[in-house]
């Protein structure tokens, strides 16, 4: 099977920051005709309301989703050709290679972190400075 394809990891690394973020984003996928309610969501992945709410809003902003009506919006994969290979090649190697693309998402640093390791990093540069 080999190894990850580099546009894999960086999409992981860029954009999926849990494995319930990765099957959402795969079910919308799975089917682009669906409208998805959050209730449907959160029936589907067995996952709080709040939860699904808020994930569907970034995958909004980052254009992989639209929602459509209100005041309760449905929500569909809707992509450009570009990111949807990526996310294509994505679901293709979760369903061949599950445990490692679980443990590249686990491996990655979570922003928290990062946010952390910089802070420091900016006041120990101020210090030696």
């Amino acid at each position: 099977m080999g190894a990850i394809q580099e546009s894999v990891r960086r999409f992981i690394a860029e954009y999926v920051g849990s494995v319930g973020e990765l099957e959402l984003l795969l079910l919308l996928y799975r089917d682009p005709r669906t409208q998805w309610s959050v209730e449907g969501i959160s029936r589907e992945l067995g996952v709080e309301r709040s939860w699904a709410t808020r994930r569907l809003e970034e995958l909004c902003r980052r254009g992989f989703v639209a929602a459509e009506g209100s005041p309760v919006p449905s929500y569909a994969y809707r992509a450009n050709a570009e990111v949807d290979a990526v996310i294509g090649a994505v679901a293709r190697t979760y369903a061949e290679r599950r445990v490692a693309v679980i443990e590249l998402i686990f491996s990655r640093p979570h922003n928290s972190i990062r946010t952390f390791a910089s802070a420091f990093r900016l006041r120990k540069e101020e210090e030696d400075g």
